[in-house]
């Protein structure tokens, strides 16, 4: 809230200074951004997508983790009547397949981290452009999300409807939750 304030704080001293000279109109506008995001039908596939591998990885990483449990369990229950080479090539063996859980576990982070920014980020830029096309036809100085404000007065234009409609979007169309 405090750059927000900032930022129209600062644009504020800037037209005043420019409006010395002449008239100077601010027309202000708010979008609901993640409205538009929600409604976006590709949302939904991509989400689906990023579900569907990330539940693949978690299955494997599962399965990894119920070997690795049973490794040690079996170890603990035998580890008095062991050789000391047994116990010692067991506790490498453990070792071992902790790093390789570890390891698989930050290559599978990784790679949802990349997926998502691969699927979801074109579709959050076609958004952000959609909202500057529009603000620039509307003639708009300054566009928030609505996400922000605790006040609009009747002279800001709520412009979420004609982002929807550059983007191709029906204003009713079924939202869902959070992207990020």
């Amino acid at each position: 809230m405090k750059r927000y304030l900032s930022i129209l704080f600062f644009f504020s001293f800037f037209l005043s200074l420019y409006a010395q000279d002449s008239v100077c109109v601010v027309r202000v506008g708010y979008v609901d951004r993640q409205s538009v995001i929600d409604s976006i039908p590709e949302i939904v596939n991509a989400r689906a997508e990023i579900t569907r591998l990330k539940g693949e990885y978690e299955a494997e990483f599962f399965a990894m983790t119920q070997d690795y449990n049973e490794k040690v369990k079996r170890y603990l229950e035998e580890n008095d009547s062991m050789s000391e080479a047994i116990r010692l090539a067991r506790q490498t063996e453990i070792t071992e397949q902790e790093s390789i859980i570890n390891l698989y576990k930050k290559r599978y982070m990784a790679d949802i981290a990349q997926r998502k920014e691969e699927i979801i980020t074109p579709l959050i830029t076609r958004v952000d452009d959609a909202i500057k096309s529009v603000s620039e036809s509307l003639s708009l100085t300054i566009v928030f999300d609505n996400s922000t404000p605790l006040y609009l007065s009747d002279q800001c234009m709520d412009i979420t409807a004609e982002v929807k409609r550059a983007l191709g979007i029906g204003a009713d169309a079924d939202t869902v939750s959070d992207i990020r």
